[in-house]
C-alpha cells in the first residue's frame, strides 16, 4: 500500500502519517466474557473508516494491468472480465490465461476473492452455444483460495 501511494506522488510526511495510520492498529477479540490479548494489525485497510473506501481504491486500482487478454469492468470491490471471442479454444485460453494473472495480482496485493459471490456466464445465440462445450477454469494461487469457473452453455433450472 505504502509503494502504492508513494507511487501516485504522496511525500515522505505524507507517507509517514499512512505508515503509522496502518501499521500501528491493534486488535481484540471478545466471545461472551472472553477477550483476547491485544495483538497487532498488520494487514488489511481498516473498514468504516473515513479512508478505508480510498485506500481499497489505491489498491486495486491497477488490477486492469492484470489481465491482457480480456476486458474490465470495475465497481468498488466488484470486478468483472468478459472477452469477446470467435470460438471455444479462444475462450478457454483467454479466461484461464487471465484468471491466472489476477491471482498472481491478487497475491502480490494480498488480496482472497470471495468464491461464494463469484458467478460467470456464457452470452450468444442458441445455435452458437448449442456448439460450445462446458468450460473448467482452475484458478489456484497461494493467498488465492483455490476454485474452478464452470461455464455452460447449457440452460439450467
Amino acid at each position: 500500500m505504502i509503494y502504492k501511494l508513494h507511487k501516485y506522488g504522496m511525500n515522505e510526511n505524507e507517507l509517514e502519517w499512512f505508515k503509522s495510520h496502518l501499521f500501528t492498529r491493534r486488535k481484540v477479540v471478545k466471545i461472551q466474557n472472553h477477550t483476547s490479548n491485544e495483538l497487532p494489525l498488520r494487514v488489511g485497510i481498516p473498514q468504516g473508516s473515513a479512508l478505508g473506501s480510498l485506500l481499497f481504491l489505491v489498491l486495486v486500482n491497477d488490477l486492469s494491468t492484470c489481465i491482457n487478454r480480456s476486458e474490465g469492468n470495475y465497481f468498488a470491490d466488484d470486478s468483472m472480465i468478459h472477452s469477446e471471442v470467435s470460438g471455444y479454444a479462444e475462450l478457454l485460453h483467454n479466461l484461464q490465461s487471465d484468471t491466472a494473472h489476477i491471482g498472481k495480482c491478487f497475491k502480490q496485493n494480498r488480496l482472497t476473492a470471495n468464491v461464494e459471490k463469484s458467478e460467470s456466464m456464457i452470452n450468444g445465440t442458441s445455435r452458437r452455444l448449442g456448439c460450445v462445450p462446458d468450460i473448467d477454469i482452475v484458478v489456484s494461487q497461494p493467498l488465492f483460495r483455490p476454485f474452478y469457473i464452470h461455464l455452460s452453455s447449457h440452460h439450467r433450472q
